[in-house]
């Protein structure tokens, strides 16, 4: 329970001396006598049970769509992954484009510098691998050549 101070509650209307400033206040009485406050009995009943929109069967509407998860189930020996921060520049916001490029990264370098591992890599700027790379950090220059033959 709140304790209040000053005003006589809600739909009340103040006493003429209350108020802040310690001057009393008039009221125009032409206002407040026309200006009647909402009584509970003129508002509608509210409803006691809880009703959901009705909804289509399953199956029945719509089509089917093919759903496609971010993460799938991977079962692996006694193994330690390590996880790689990949940096990409100029910056591509290509999910494909940067794939390419990472694809491209690998047959070229992969045998010479990655030892032939192979990379698990989300398309932004995350690699794994089943086995550490022969480097804590190194960068690479690749070269990706449109299908016109523009590099």
């Amino acid at each position: 329970m709140s304790a209040r101070r000053g005003g006589e509650g809600r739909g009340q209307q103040p006493k003429p001396s209350s108020g802040r400033g310690g001057r009393g206040s008039t009221l125009d009485p032409s206002v407040s006598s026309s200006s009647k406050p909402t009584q509970p009995d003129q508002l509608p009943p509210v409803s006691s049970t809880c009703m959901r929109p009705p909804r289509p069967d399953f199956g029945t509407a719509g089509r089917k769509v093919i759903v496609r998860a971010n993460h799938f189930l991977v079962q692996l020996a006694e193994t330690v992954l390590t996880q790689y921060h990949v940096s990409i520049t100029p910056e591509v916001t290509s999910k494909k484009v940067c794939r390419e490029i990472m694809g491209q990264l690998i047959k070229t370098y992969g045998a010479s510098h990655l030892s032939k591992r192979m990379l698990a890599y989300d398309g932004r700027k995350i690699a794994y691998s089943a086995a550490p790379l022969p480097f804590t950090s190194m960068d690479f220059v690749v070269k990706l050549v449109d299908k016109d033959g523009a590099r």
